[in-house]
């Protein structure tokens, strides 16, 4: 709930940054990094879901699948007709020929049709089409396959940490810039606020635009001028909370 009040008034209440400036520098970057977590997941969600769908697909094909060989980006397997196996929301076919038209499996909620050369996945309403002579250079059986497909969800899980520490990386990046802009709008207001206050005030000014960026890399991502957004509004935020905090030092005065 505390984490819930630090987001409200550092977008609501410039008077919060009293307190804000004051803070130990640790304070406010866990702020940050919880803000930052938070909004990644939030935006990899639908990512994350696509995945997991693909690898339990994968998985339970794996299962279903005859004895088989992907070698220099030919499928082979025992069977020569096409085969249908069930899986728990589709079907999986085995089609090296491509004698089936994948037009009459569009009742399923999920396919997989593998042919001599390809395999195409549909999921969550979208068919993805897999080209075996992208992986030439690989040979898979149904075994090896089989421990492929659990090692995909560690994989994942590690390309999913790595988004996040290039996130953090750049938005700290980020705020070392406001809070260097800060110390300009410092010498404006003849203020004497140390560096690390002033990133303090960076850490939290940078709420609202990393919202704002969360929404537009869900729902906008094509939206014009998004940059400039998103720099206006950080320094919009800097340049109130540091007028805020010379109100103060006015009035003390």
């Amino acid at each position: 709930m505390q984490f819930l009040q630090r987001i409200k008034h550092s977008i609501i209440n410039f008077s919060s940054y009293n307190e804000i400036i004051n803070n130990s520098w640790k304070q406010s970057f866990k702020y940050f990094l919880g803000l930052l977590s938070i909004l990644y997941l939030f935006t990899m969600t639908p990512m994350i879901i696509e995945f997991m769908g693909d690898v339990k697909i994968l998985r339970q094909a794996v299962v279903q699948m005859p004895e088989f060989t992907l070698e220099q980006g030919i499928f082979k397997s025992e069977t020569n007709e096409p085969t249908f196996y069930d899986l728990e929301k589709g079907i999986l076919v085995i089609d090296e020929q491509e004698s089936i038209n994948r037009e009459t499996l569009i009742h399923y909620e999920t396919y997989v049709v593998i042919t001599k050369n390809s395999m195409y996945v549909l999921s969550e309403g979208n068919e993805r089409l897999l080209e075996f002579k992208d992986f030439a250079h690989i040979s898979l059986t149904k075994e090896s396959l089989s421990n492929y497909a659990f090692m995909l969800y560690l994989i994942g899980l590690g390309i999913l940490l790595l988004g996040l520490l290039v996130i953090i990386l750049e938005k700290m990046f980020f705020s070392v810039i406001l809070a260097l802009m800060g110390r300009m709008i410092n010498r404006f207001f003849r203020q004497q606020h140390s560096f690390l206050q002033l990133w303090n005030v960076a850490f939290y000014a940078l709420t609202l635009p990393l919202i704002i960026d969360t929404a537009y890399r869900l729902w906008f991502p094509t939206f014009p001028y998004f940059h400039l957004i998103y720099w206006g509004t950080a320094i919009f935020y800097l340049y109130w909370a540091l007028a805020e905090l010379k109100k103060k030092t006015s009035v003390t005065s």
